[in-house]
């Protein structure tokens, strides 16, 4: 368990403040192995934003298809852990489908007001009566057409992180506080979570009937949804195939003040590649970050792209030296030819060699980037080594042996 973590929580009891969900994972989530899903109440978010920059959390951006009205993100870090801790912040109950969460229930005032203490963790929680009948509603609204298809790969009708949550709720739950709790939302039909809970506790929760219950709610909570129904399904289709997209980056979160580059430099067999794949793995649960390799064991397309007409220039200086003398014209003419191109190489490898949190800094190509490569080869003491391609702009240069490449400041 990450004690700054408590501490931060501890602090929370004072607001109106609860986690609200999947909270049979909630000593996972304290040790920093999943998120902490808080819903804060609107007339507390500003304390409650001071709270989260006093302990050191920082705003984090998620990319455009995982931003929801309401919905914050927040990264912290553990000293003493190593881990870092990501908060997942409501202020408005948004549900639905990964991508669109098309419906907003106006329930954040009843399940605050239900919060009570958690019987082992420092933390407020809904009341389980609240909390089953929110879960409900959350798995039919993601319900899919690819559901259908479940009883191919696995008899149970629903995935068993949501099996131990229901089993979990059920277990506390008194059926008279249930109907009350049912009785008093009205946002929710009351008879479509009896119908689940009965259909599931008697084992007959089939695909087709999950598709109908999910059609009597959506029915129901038409007056709730953020858009029309044919716009929500474009936007999920698209969304979707954009992150299945078998050749594009799986982008996650980053940083509101920008990236950072991190490059590490040592001897051959220093452990280079094993500490960058540690800090990758580490810095990726939930930021993006990029690897890039500087170097000629494994070049990349640009430097294979930037390396040919290097190659055939240097051939072709090398032949009208042998046949034509230093001082003829053409053989001048490829020697002016072939340093520039030499020079591009370089660029082109230095360009490699930079890890990347936090969509900050993309191929130099770009021309929104600001930036100083300096190149130096190691064999190579050619006039034009140290020349300086620079836009105006904050930057910072790291030396390596045999190359430098950019870093460029937050």
């Amino acid at each position: 368990m990450m004690a700054s973590l408590v501490a931060f929580l501890t602090e929370l009891q004072s607001l109106h403040c609860i986690h609200w969900k999947s909270n049979n994972h909630l000593a996972a989530a304290l040790a920093g192995e999943t998120d902490l899903d808080l819903l804060v109440a609107q007339e507390d978010a500003q304390r409650f934003r001071q709270l989260v920059l006093q302990y050191g959390f920082k705003l984090v951006i998620s990319p455009p298809a995982k931003q929801f009205p309401g919905v914050e993100d927040y990264l912290g870090f553990d000293l003493a852990t190593g881990r870092l801790a990501h908060l997942h912040v409501y202020y408005r109950l948004v549900l639905g489908k990964p991508f669109v969460k098309n419906h907003r229930l106006p329930l954040e005032d009843a399940l605050l007001a239900s919060a009570r203490p958690h019987q082992s963790e420092r933390v407020m929680i809904p009341s389980p009566e609240w909390e089953l009948v929110v879960l409900v509603a959350r798995v039919l609204l993601k319900t899919g057409t690819r559901d259908l298809l479940r009883p191919v790969l696995d008899p149970s009708p629903l995935p068993k992180f949501l099996q131990a949550e229901l089993e979990y709720l059920t277990a506390q739950v008194h059926q008279g506080e249930l109907q009350a709790v049912l009785a008093a939302n009205g946002v929710i039909p009351s008879e479509v979570v009896l119908a689940f809970l009965e259909a599931w506790k008697a084992g007959r929760l089939t695909p087709l009937r999950l598709f109908r219950l999910r059609s009597r709610l959506r029915r129901a909570l038409t007056p709730y949804q953020r858009s029309p129904r044919w716009q929500t399904t474009g936007r999920y289709l698209v969304r979707l195939l954009q992150s299945r997209w078998p050749w594009g980056h799986k982008v996650r979160k980053r940083m509101v003040t920008g990236g950072v580059t991190i490059a590490f430099v040592g001897a051959d067999g220093a452990g280079k590649s094993t500490i960058t794949a540690d800090t990758r793995r580490w810095l990726s649960w939930k930021l993006d970050v990029r690897t890039l390799y500087m170097g000629t064991q494994q070049p990349s397309w640009i430097s294979r792209s930037a390396q040919l007409p290097f190659r055939i220039m240097a051939r072709l200086h090398r032949l009208c030296t042998a046949r034509l003398g230093e001082n003829h014209v053409l053989t001048r003419a490829m020697a002016a030819l072939r340093y520039p191109l030499e020079s591009v190489h370089a660029v082109a490898l230095a360009s490699t060699a930079i890890v990347v949190p936090g969509w900050a800094v993309t191929l130099p190509t770009k021309a929104r980037w600001s930036c100083l490569i300096a190149s130096h080869c190691q064999k190579s003491t050619k006039p034009w080594m140290g020349h300086v391609l620079t836009r105006p702009g904050g930057l910072s240069v790291s030396s390596w042996l045999g190359l430098s490449a950019v870093s460029i400041r937050r």
